[in-house]
């Protein structure tokens, strides 16, 4: 597609500046081992699914109605990734929070998931503002973290210049980072647009995380990095596919066509 025609069509302009993000490939150069878990293990539809989103190709033959909320889909897939009529977006959450504790682990920094009275005994409605959670972070505070997920392609983002990181001001640090004052955490977002980009406070607490890991692991830094950041980026891929998956997807072997 030619910058011309990118421009005039608000969507692939915007997919093309997200692809063209830090992190945002990472995915495609994750080599398919089980040494370290399955996560950059991606099964043929799967895959299939995400190159034809990377590539701007149809994901659907028809534009039918979601099985699920029973709003017309768009043939590229857009909806499923926002649809809120399932638990899709919980599951897709839950792996990403789930990486990122695996990581910290392997760090040993001791990490809690949603970990109960964040905020202290005053706060009484048991919240739990940290996914992931690390006690002893720095300079006697700990570290609570905030995953999200959000698709860069839905109306809401298609304006925003940097999705994740506007979607992290005001929806997660403007709401809770200031009943974190007087608790005994820091609170940072990790907000992944569906593209694989990521917030920059996001990217610099995973680059931490991850240099701990390298280390205890005993592996060169640069090699243990590109590897963690394809494992997050297969992570977002695979469960944005599955999602257009779970919605009547259209046979294979008509996406196969585009390679042909």
């Amino acid at each position: 597609m030619s910058n011309l025609k990118a421009k005039s069509n608000p969507r692939d302009s915007q997919r093309l500046q997200r692809l063209d993000s830090p992190h945002a490939n990472a995915w495609l150069s994750a080599r398919p081992s089980s040494m370290d878990g399955s996560d950059c293990i991606l099964p043929p539809r799967i895959f299939r699914t995400a190159v034809a989103r990377l590539l701007g190709q149809p994901v659907f033959s028809n534009s039918l109605p979601c099985p699920l909320c029973e709003q017309t889909m768009d043939l590229y897939g857009d909806h499923p990734l926002c649809c809120k009529k399932s638990g899709d977006r919980i599951t897709r959450h839950n792996r990403l929070r789930n990486l990122v504790f695996k990581l910290a682990d392997t760090g040993l920094l001791a990490p809690e998931l949603e970990k109960l009275g964040i905020l202290g005994v005053t706060d009484k409605t048991r919240r739990r503002p940290g996914d992931v959670s690390i006690k002893d972070w720095s300079l006697r505070r700990g570290l609570a973290i905030d995953v999200a997920v959000i698709c860069p392609l839905a109306a809401s983002h298609l304006r925003s210049s940097e999705p994740c990181e506007s979607y992290a001001k005001s929806e997660k640090i403007d709401r809770y980072a200031p009943a974190f004052v007087n608790s005994d955490y820091d609170f940072v977002p990790v907000v992944f647009e569906t593209s694989g980009a990521v917030n920059k406070e996001g990217e610099t607490v995973l680059k931490q995380i991850i240099r701990f890991a390298s280390k205890r692991e005993g592996i060169s830094h640069t090699v243990y990095a590109a590897r963690a950041w394809a494992r997050l980026s297969c992570c977002v891929q695979a469960a944005g596919a599955q999602q257009i998956l779970n919605r009547d997807y259209v046979d294979p072997t008509d996406v196969a066509n585009i390679f042909v």
